[in-house]
């Protein structure tokens, strides 16, 4: 558990410990290539409650359907693949880190999220429901599909705010 909050950790640069699990599936919500790009998320964000540049996230489109994620923190700079996808008028980013296939598993995350003007919300979608060890990954990804809205399907405690920077060229450290 304590590893999967230090990738969701550096996946959004959080400032805080995360209480829950996030959950990881084999698949995604939808496949990629039915994705649109949502231009609110493109640019350089960081962490509205401690700003500093050095810890930032830079989403710039990949292709007609997926985003390239970019975390760059003080000591390492990780990469990640994601694709929105919209049920029932809700966005989630679907978010899987590129790693080496042959050394590294890769799973997918799922981050409610909203933007409004230069601010970035988001809250992921953890794996603590009730009996959800005997939930097959379609079976848990039906539920989501079906009940999007529902709050116990996310950490409360999880919620994050990037803000967009002003300096969309912030260098990547090394």
């Amino acid at each position: 558990m304590a590893n999967k909050s230090v990738f969701l950790i550096s996946l959004l640069m959080m400032a805080f410990i995360l209480p829950g699990c996030p959950y990881n599936s084999d698949t995604p919500l939808s496949p990629p290539e039915k994705a649109g790009i949502d231009a609110s998320l493109l640019g350089t964000w960081v962490m509205k409650k401690s700003p500093d540049p050095v810890n930032s996230c830079r989403i710039l489109q990949f292709n007609e359907h997926e985003l390239l994620i970019i975390v760059q923190s003080r000591d390492e700079q990780d990469l990640y693949r994601a694709f929105t996808t919209t049920i029932n008028g809700v966005k989630f980013l679907n978010v899987r880190k590129i790693v080496d296939t042959s050394t590294d598993a890769a799973h997918w995350l799922f981050l409610r999220y909203t933007t409004v003007g230069d601010e970035l919300r988001y809250r992921y979608v953890e794996d603590t429901l009730p009996e959800r060890d005997k939930l097959s990954s379609k079976t848990y990804i039906d539920l989501i599909k079906r009940n999007p809205k529902n709050p116990e399907l996310y950490d409360a405690e999880s919620d994050g705010v990037l803000v967009r920077t002003k300096d969309q060229l912030l260098p990547i450290h090394k």
